[in-house]
């Protein structure tokens, strides 16, 4: 499949509500009161557990009645089958318990649009959490958790200002009731909605004063943006797994190699990846949050601590590289998953890492990256508020693992702590560097940054 060339996956938290945006070409800016940790769940409760819809939920999504773009082969009911088919492609995963199922229309008098998104998009909630809140069925209203056509791209618009409908491809919000309590049940998911935006869907209508778009969409691009966005709506953030292959796909070597290492939910779209073909670091994740049993698989965590091997540190991602490929297969951030302020920010146990989804007779190499400063705050693979640091990749070559399982059970490998490597400073620009340690994964010199913004997260296209 023909890809497309370099678009940043942005995601940033307004008020009580985690709202991921792909943003096509020009740069956006969006003004937030918190950013998000990923590499692994939108955002965890104040111990530290992940939001998630609940285990074995039959998850249920409102499509409105309108096309997504029409006029150009995609009336509702094919708009509706790619929704239904990238849903599908989630559950397809191995020992996932979950499900999904088209629900009713939404009540749309024919079509959401400009006039009337307001209606679904920010009311729901109530519906859904009524229980929790202490509301009755008459006082709540009715739970939907819409997906959205935006056939002219006016909605976009609308949120986002003018022109702003040819640079944004889709925004996915995870509705978050958590009120910093620790009350498990205000970490359940039970809403998302989705709004795709058709504009940069040919046949395109430009508009004056605008850039339009920076090119057409494809197909693929279309299915690949709804893939990823269901990730979103599962409960799923970003993981940027292989940057070293994103450097070489961005500078026009990428091989075939580095094509299968980059994984649906990285926060940029590159040219010639396959993103509605999922990683197994997508695969991993998804299994953490839903799977039947978790010890079918291996695990291994610890801490990542700075050069003096004493001070814990947040935000540096974690990967188990695959001693066969050496390729990233399975990839985390520390202190994405510890007890957490009500400004998002690791309180205790900040260079704590969890790894899971190692599968049985494969040898893992694990080691320490920085996160390129083009993902951090940005994309939310790192909150900006962390503290992170650029080092060289760091591998340990006391850290090579095989996943041995017996009886059911695998190995959990614990207290698999990592010093990161000398020279490590605060961030300025992204270097991979050379590894330490027997890493057979690759580097390059490319410092992966392509414009951004504070307060907010963009990219524009290399």
């Amino acid at each position: 499949m023909k890809k497309k060339r370099g678009e940043m996956i942005a995601m940033v938290k307004l008020s009580v509500l985690l709202v991921f945006v792909i943003v096509l070409g020009a740069l956006l800016v969006i003004f937030s009161n918190q950013d998000i940790q990923a590499a692994g769940p939108v955002d965890v409760d104040p111990t530290g557990a992940p939001l998630r819809w609940e285990q074995g939920a039959t998850i249920v999504f409102n499509p409105e009645h309108g096309a997504l773009k029409a006029a150009g082969g995609y009336d509702n009911a094919k708009s509706v089958n790619l929704v239904k088919q990238a849903f599908q492609t989630w559950m397809n995963i191995s020992n996932v318990n979950l499900n999904y199922q088209q629900g009713s229309y939404l009540n749309d008098g024919g079509d959401v649009n400009a006039s009337n998104f307001q209606n679904f998009l920010y009311q729901g909630t109530q519906g859904c959490y009524a229980d929790i809140l202490g509301l009755t069925p008459e006082e709540a209203g009715p739970c939907w958790a819409p997906v959205i056509f935006d056939e002219d791209g006016s909605i976009i618009e609308s949120l986002f200002g003018s022109c702003n409908q040819f640079s944004v491809r889709a925004v996915t919000k995870v509705d978050d009731i958590n009120n910093m309590s620790g009350d498990p049940e205000r970490r359940i998911i039970r809403r998302s909605s989705m709004i795709i935006n058709g504009a940069c869907i040919p046949p395109v209508t430009t508009k004056s004063g605008c850039g339009g778009c920076s090119r057409e969409l494809t197909e693929e691009e279309v299915y690949d943006t709804i893939v990823h966005e269901v990730g979103h709506f599962l409960g799923l953030g970003h993981s940027q797994v292989n940057p070293d292959a994103y450097d070489r796909c961005k500078s026009g070597g990428c091989s075939g190699a580095d094509v299968e290492a980059i994984p649906t939910m990285f926060p940029t779209s590159m040219s010639s990846v396959n993103y509605s073909t999922l990683h197994e670091d997508d695969k991993a994740y998804m299994r953490r949050l839903y799977a039947n049993a978790s010890n079918q698989y291996c695990s291994v965590s610890g801490k990542v601590f700075d050069t003096d091997g004493v001070t814990e540190v947040a935000a540096v991602e974690v990967v188990a590289v695959d001693s066969s490929s050496g390729s990233g297969w399975i990839a985390g951030l520390s202190g994405a998953e510890s007890p957490q302020s009500s400004q998002g920010v690791c309180t205790s146990n900040c260079g704590s890492y969890l790894l899971t989804g190692l599968q049985e007779g494969r040898t893992y190499q694990v080691c320490a990256q920085a996160v390129n400063p083009t993902f951090k705050g940005i994309s939310s693979i790192a909150n900006k508020s962390q503290s992170v640091i650029n080092f060289p990749r760091t591998c340990p070559e006391s850290m090579n693992i095989t996943c041995q399982c017996s009886g059911g059970t695998c190995d959990t490998y614990a207290g698999f702590d990592i010093t990161i490597g000398q020279g490590a400073t605060t961030y300025n620009s992204y270097d991979p560097g050379s590894s330490s340690g027997s890493s057979s994964s690759g580097s390059s010199s490319s410092n992966g940054s392509s414009g951004g913004a504070g307060g907010g997260c963009s990219l524009s296209i290399p």
